[in-house]
């Protein structure tokens, strides 16, 4: 028996069936359930095994599908329930951008959820989830001009361009470009080098 996916069966079941569940009102209360495959509680014998019918069917489905122990069940659509139509495994970076929770931020023209900021910021989803609490994301000038932000290495950055090497900072006075709008335009914003340096100043 696969422990870690009888763990997720079990935990999928609880969250859609068992009102005494903590994570039911977000689930079973609000329409989430599970296929009839996989809820089907017909007690067989398989591979030597004793087993509803639901738990080999989504047993099988995992094992077919890219199941491994670093992913989670993920639903593709969080309106809808479990099934093999609606369900994929996926690591906690999918997951975070997938949620109904999740939140888009806009900042200087960019739009992007709270986990590809941080990826794109460097640092983790954790961190930057907790500095939009702190400030709200009616602030996101504080949230994006907060000092440990403002503090990254981007001075050490070495960049390439058109066959020459040399820091950020060089680059910025040598192509006359305002610095903090260029290390924004790369770090924030997630523009490649020649798309930011190339850009016309006011755009």
């Amino acid at each position: 028996m696969h422990t870690r996916l009888n763990h997720i069966y079990t935990g999928m079941k609880q969250r859609c069936c068992n009102p005494k569940c903590k994570a039911f009102k977000d689930y079973g209360a609000r329409g989430i359930g599970i296929c009839d495959e996989w809820s089907d509680e017909t007690i067989i014998v398989k591979d030597g095994h004793f087993g509803s019918k639901g738990w080999f069917a989504f047993k099988d489905f995992a094992l077919s599908s890219g199941y491994s122990d670093n992913l989670s069940i993920d639903r593709i659509d969080n309106n809808k329930g479990y099934s093999p139509e609606n369900c994929r495994w996926a690591n906690e970076k999918v997951q975070s951008n997938n949620r109904r929770s999740c939140v888009i931020l806009e900042y200087n023209g960019a739009k992007k959820n709270m986990a590809e900021w941080a990826e794109c910021l460097g640092m983790s989803y954790r961190k930057f989830k907790s500095r939009v609490e702190r400030y709200g994301v009616d602030n996101l000038e504080m949230i994006f001009s907060d000092k440990r932000i403002k503090n990254k290495k981007s001075e050490k950055l070495i960049i390439t361009y058109k066959g020459k090497t040399q820091k950020l900072s060089d680059w910025c006075r040598e192509l006359n470009l305002n610095y903090s709008k260029t290390r924004a335009r790369i770090f924030v914003m997630g523009w490649s080098i020649k798309k930011a340096f190339e850009t016309e100043k006011g755009e």
